[in-house]
């Protein structure tokens, strides 16, 4: 009896995680005065990777999400073995572009945890003008049930959060978050290794990447 509540505890836990996403502020344009000052320092943070699974949205009791995870668990299986290379990459990315622009800019080596007192903990600590936050939300599959009964084929879906803090005043000077459900080409269930969805997940990706680093470097 203890893995299906285990199983049942983690499942809630995940769908209060993509709430939560659903809650954040609304997206900060950044403004030109940015860009104007070339003496400024940028901290660019890292945080963990969250695991890459299958949601489960739509009308479900806590037996149902129960019954639709382990109905999954062969698609969470493959999730598990998802490349989160291109993840730590975009720090990079970030920085290599903000230097393009002669602002002196740095990656912070350590990973924080998603939550509020890793984030008050790294805006104390840094010596920095102003903290570069990107955040992978979450990433893997998202399918709609009624109940027990899938309403489609899993999408694949990655959420992506940018957000740039004075660290002193807490303001917020950008602030952009990227949700991108990608449909999946022909005949998704292909295990175990899931071609036609992994193409439709790297679509994704690609396309949250691309977002993120247009809205900060918009003109630029």
């Amino acid at each position: 009896m203890k893995l299906p509540i285990i199983r049942l505890v983690l499942i809630v836990l995940s769908m209060g995680l993509f709430i939560g996403c659903a809650q954040q502020p609304r997206n900060v344009q950044l403004s030109e005065n940015f860009w104007q000052n070339k003496n400024q320092k940028i901290a660019i943070a890292s945080f963990k990777a969250p695991k890459p699974q299958v949601r489960t949205v739509g009308a479900q009791g806590l037996l149902d999400l129960a019954v639709n995870t382990t109905m999954n668990s062969g698609m969470n299986t493959f999730l598990k073995r998802t490349d989160l290379t291109w993840y730590k990459e975009i720090n990079s990315s970030f920085a290599n572009r903000l230097k393009e622009h002669t602002i002196k800019t740095s990656v912070l080596p350590q990973e924080f945890e998603h939550d509020k007192k890793s984030r008050e903990l790294l805006l104390s600590q840094v010596e920095a003008d102003k903290v570069l936050t990107l955040e992978l939300r979450a990433i893997g599959a998202r399918r709609e049930y009624y109940s027990i009964i899938p309403k489609g084929a899993p999408e694949a879906f990655c959420v992506l959060v940018g957000e740039l803090i004075d660290p002193k005043d807490k303001k917020v000077w950008w602030h952009h978050e990227v949700v991108i459900v990608q449909p999946v080409q022909g005949a998704w269930d292909q295990g175990p290794n899931y071609p036609n969805f992994t193409n439709a997940l790297n679509v994704a990706v690609n396309e949250a990447k691309q977002e993120i680093l247009d809205s900060f470097f918009s003109g630029k």
